[in-house]
């Protein structure tokens, strides 16, 4: 329960905040980036766009986790007999950092997936699309029935190595 103090509700504001404060944060970044890599076209031929959001999120993720280890064991250094300390240290440690450092599948699938694929969509070079179809079909189509094939001869070959019996 929530105590007289009302420390739950604060612990939980304090982490929205964080939590907020970093993505803006990265956010920034991630377009002053974006803008000083689309005014440098050498280096965003070397470099995609999407690549660099990658290598943002590896070392902000990085950062969070060095951290906020560092802070869980600093506190947990100069912890006494205080209490509130106490809820510090498990408050750094639990449910912030693991917001922060975990990411949901079905946000990726359901959210960020289909803008994507919108966005790749509108601006493909639609002359380049149709004059590529064919071979595009047929790497696809031909594609996928060779990977089927392969992934089973190599499921059928290991498992002998595994407990499980697999049925054709």
């Amino acid at each position: 329960g929530i105590d007289a103090e009302g420390t739950e509700w604060h612990q939980s504001n304090r982490g929205v905040s964080i939590y907020i404060s970093l993505y803006l944060f990265l956010l920034v970044i991630v377009l002053t980036l974006s803008k000083w890599l689309h005014a440098h076209p050498k280096l965003g031929a070397v470099l995609p766009e999407a690549a660099m959001v990658i290598l943002v999120g590896m070392v902000a993720g990085c950062l969070v986790s060095l951290i906020c280890d560092q802070d869980s064991f600093m506190l947990q250094e100069q912890q006494d007999d205080n209490n509130e300390q106490e809820e510090d240290a498990n408050y750094l440690t639990g449910d912030v950092v693991d917001s922060l450092l975990s990411f949901s599948p079905t946000t990726f699938f359901v959210i960020l997936l289909p803008p994507i694929i919108f966005n790749s969509g509108y601006h493909i070079q639609k002359d380049l699309f149709f004059r590529h179809m064919t071979p595009i079909c047929l790497y696809a189509c031909v594609g996928t029935a060779v990977c089927t094939v392969a992934v089973a001869a190599l499921l059928h070959a290991v498992q002998g190595f595994f407990s499980f019996q697999a049925t054709f």
